[in-house]
């Protein structure tokens, strides 16, 4: 697996394709409304977030794409969120490594205290990810995302520096 920026318009709308499939657009904040490519440029291009593609062992073919959004220097978070871009890579770990290399760099080369995220109640794969990740369930927001024409829950997660293990999961430094 490895890890690269979003580099060409190419790549910038390949992401974009991803985060506004039906299949994928709904688990996040725009599901309900469009996200133009416009937009997406500027979250993608904003100096402190960190957009990360990924690709399987075997291919230099991006099939996902990490990000560490809202990042605050004084309070030392972030958000963390992620697609799997490529139908056919979902439900392999590829979600479950790129969390793990985001982690890594996040506390060990930004050295933030805390990443949050949260889930749709029904993205049964992604709170799984969370949960192999060792995040923490910290809430849920009741009737809080709009998903599919209804109001679903949604849930929270997030992990500590201190609960990090960075050596356990056999992460090469500087992979991101």
């Amino acid at each position: 697996m490895t890890f690269r920026q979003l580099g060409s318009d190419e790549e910038l709308r390949l992401a974009h394709q991803w985060l506004t499939d039906p299949d994928s657009a709904y688990f996040f904040e725009w599901g309900r409304e469009t996200l133009p490519l416009m937009t997406f440029r500027i979250m993608a291009n904003k100096a402190d977030d960190v957009y990360r593609l990924f690709t399987p062992d075997d291919s230099d073919t991006p099939i996902g794409l990490a990000v560490l959004s809202n990042i605050n220097r004084i309070r030392k978070t972030a958000d963390f969120w992620i697609v799997i871009g490529s139908k056919t890579h979902r439900s392999q770990g590829y979600g479950v490594r790129a969390l793990n290399a985001m982690m890594e760099h996040a506390f060990v080369d930004l050295e933030l205290d805390a990443l949050h995220a949260f889930v749709a109640e029904p993205n049964r794969p992604s709170r799984r990810m969370f949960e192999k990740a060792g995040w923490q369930f910290t809430g849920r927001q009741r009737r809080g995302h709009w998903m599919n024409g209804r109001l679903v829950d949604r849930l929270f997660f997030d992990m500590l520096r201190e609960e990090f293990q960075a050596s356990d999961l056999g992460i090469g430094q500087g992979q991101i």
